[in-house]
């Protein structure tokens, strides 16, 4: 009878059904199949480390053994976007499995390797070889004959080469490589002080560190300041720009501050007629809710009622369905957990990719919520392989009676998270590796934008239900909402500008800042500012983007300018107007890093970019 089972087994194996001990390692498998991470174990991941590493060390020897005569965009720069996008492929899967492994063992071995593995992709982008490679063709005959995008691609794979050096000598290149272990090494420390609440006095010294090390970086690859050679591969390109776009704000956003401040501290003094005339940065929030309920009678959590989860994300759905011409189709297909949903992604009447949704807590899940790419677009053989992603959330799971509800702000990183799965899943190009190369300071601004509809009503009325009676959302709560959503928004804007002038200052401004402490130039920078608040003592010693962006902090109001501006098309034709959905689609979503950002932009709006919008969603007119 267990020989009659076995054999059965086979033969249904071989009908259909396949074999668990048949299936692709799933850290590995490039097809249209749905990965059976449900099958990890020590065991696959070690087998497909060990793979991985051996094919790639073969493709990279194949590129830089071609001749010169003999090279061809086939030949170097599609086995370079392969050896990238593959080496990012796996370490986004490995980065997926160290938060959503069932074994405890699994997620720590995952951990581990995706340490290694980044490390590797570094070490990939300071390969001589490989860099002497691709430029030796971007250089040649047919390098500077190639289509638009596929220089593009080369021009870009050869930047992010230079900037880990590769244009130095040898020993230039050591010093560099040793500058930046010290930096990571003090970045860790900052970042250790600031979680065990230890920033003052530890991180003074530290900060001081970093900035000086940053500093030589720049010396030694040739640019004036860290922050000149951090923004030449972003949509800035320059810190001038950088300035430009953050003073141009505060102008026109200062104005608004003083007024909306004053309203707060009259209702403080209201409530407690003995407290001091200052706002702390907890005061501004607790007074603003205070302060909303006065003016529009507004209740957040009256808005909950409206928002239960799974009616939510199908109306997420519906709403990017008709807005940009897609359809979405749940599927029952093989998935790590029985929590997770997974679904099929139509444009044009053709599949685009698959969506995976994880959205609850339990034990071992990482906490942020975030898109993680889990196979990335890619024609192998002439078949296309379609992209996955999951999103990830840590929402509230459904009560005994079926019911979850979600906040305002739970509904908005909804919106804003499934923007960038969107942005993923929607770019099918010649080079799989083009959506990294998006520009760091535009990634954003597609999820932002997507956030935008959050707050109308057009939308919100296509799904947005109360959990008992069906009644839908009244149009006098929808704006309620959305004038408390930009009421205040001045003073908030000027804090991350604030912060945005300490990180270019430090970073922009170093010769003429080091004979100061660093608490005498952001106190310098709060006066000039006139910053509307109270702020801890030595508030940049627990800033943490100083260690893991530097230079970049600006990109949070960069981003949502122009994805306002964007939205702004919509206002003016009709936020639900399918045909400019899918024109954004198409000219937006569907480019990413084939074509300049900024001249898509440009495209789309028929115009140059500008702050009106992004000015008209703070209530300043």
């Amino acid at each position: 009878m267990k020989l009659l089972w076995l054999l059965l087994l086979v033969v249904t194996s071989a009908s259909g059904q396949t074999s668990l001990h048949s299936l692709p390692n799933p850290l590995l498998d490039h097809s249209n199949s749905s990965i059976r991470f449900d099958t990890l174990t020590i065991g696959t991941v070690d087998e497909a480390i060990s793979k991985f590493y051996e094919e790639k060390e073969r493709l990279i020897q194949q590129v830089v053994s071609i001749p010169a005569g003999k090279q061809t965009f086939q030949n170097t720069a599609l086995v370079f976007d392969k050896i990238k996008s593959e080496t990012l492929e796996l370490m986004c899967r490995m980065e997926l499995e160290s938060i959503f492994a069932l074994s405890d063992t699994v997620r720590n071995k995952s951990k581990d390797e995706l340490g290694k593995l980044y490390g590797y992709f570094l070490n990939l982008l300071s390969d001589e070889n490989l860099y002497r490679s691709i430029k030796r063709f971007y250089t040649s005959g047919q390098g500077r004959n190639l289509v638009p995008d596929q220089k593009k691609i080369l021009n870009d794979a050869l930047l992010a080469l230079k900037i880990k050096g590769m244009e130095l000598a040898p020993a230039e290149r050591k010093e560099l490589e040793q500058l930046n272990e010290k930096i990571g090494s003090l970045g860790t420390q900052f970042a250790d002080n600031i979680a065990f609440k230890k920033a003052y006095p530890a991180n003074e010294k530290i900060l001081d560190s970093m900035l000086y090390y940053r500093q030589q970086v720049a010396n030694v690859l040739g640019y004036r300041s860290y922050a000149s050679f951090a923004l030449q591969d972003k949509m800035a390109a320059s810190p001038e720009n950088v300035w430009n776009f953050l003073t141009d704000l505060k102008i026109k956003i200062t104005p608004s501050v003083g007024s909306y401040i004053a309203e707060l501290k009259a209702i403080k003094k209201q409530m407690h007629p003995d407290s001091s005339d200052v706002l702390s940065e907890s005061d501004f929030s607790f007074y603003r809710k205070k302060l909303l309920e006065k003016k529009y009678n507004y209740n957040a959590n009256e808005l909950k009622n409206y928002f239960e989860l799974d009616n939510t994300v199908r109306g997420m759905f519906r709403v990017c369905e008709k807005l940009f011409g897609l359809k979405i189709k749940q599927v029952h297909g093989p998935v790590w957990n029985e929590k997770v949903t997974s679904y099929e992604l139509y444009a044009d009447g053709k599949k685009r990719g698959m969506i995976y949704l994880d959205l609850y807590p339990r034990p071992g899940k990482y906490g942020t919520e975030n898109m993680t790419p889990i196979t990335w677009y890619r024609k192998e053989n002439g078949k296309e392989i379609l992209p996955a992603g999951v999103l990830k959330c840590n929402l509230a799971e459904p009560d005994s009676s079926g019911v979850s509800l979600l906040s305002i702000a739970d509904v908005t990183t909804l919106f804003h998270e499934f923007g960038h799965l969107l942005h993923f899943l929607l770019l099918h190009t010649e080079l799989s590796s083009q959506f990294f190369d998006l520009k760091a300071d535009f990634v954003e601004a597609p999820s932002q934008f997507l956030e935008n509809w959050v707050y109308e009503y057009d939308a919100l009325k296509l799904f947005a239900r109360h959990y008992k009676t069906g009644e839908i959302l009244p149009k006098s709560l929808c704006d309620k909402l959305k004038k408390a959503h930009e009421d205040g928004n001045g003073p908030r804007n000027m804090m991350e500008i604030y912060f945005s002038f300490i990180d270019l200052t430090f970073y922009d401004k170093y010769d003429s800042i080091k004979s100061k402490t660093l608490d005498e130039v952001t106190k310098q920078l709060y006066v000039d500012l006139q910053v509307p608040f109270q702020l801890i003592d030595h508030v940049e010693l627990n800033f943490h983007h100083l260690a893991e962006n530097a230079s970049y902090y600006y990109n949070y109001l960069w981003s949502n300018v122009y994805a306002k501006d964007l939205f702004s098309v919509f206002q003016k034709n009709g936020v639900m107007d399918t045909k400019t959905g899918i024109r954004y689609r198409k000219e937006i979503l569907e480019k990413a890093g084939t074509v300049d950002e900024m001249q898509a932009i440009k495209k789309f709006l028929g115009r140059e970019a500008n702050s009106d919008a992004y000015m008209r969603s703070l209530g300043i007119k």
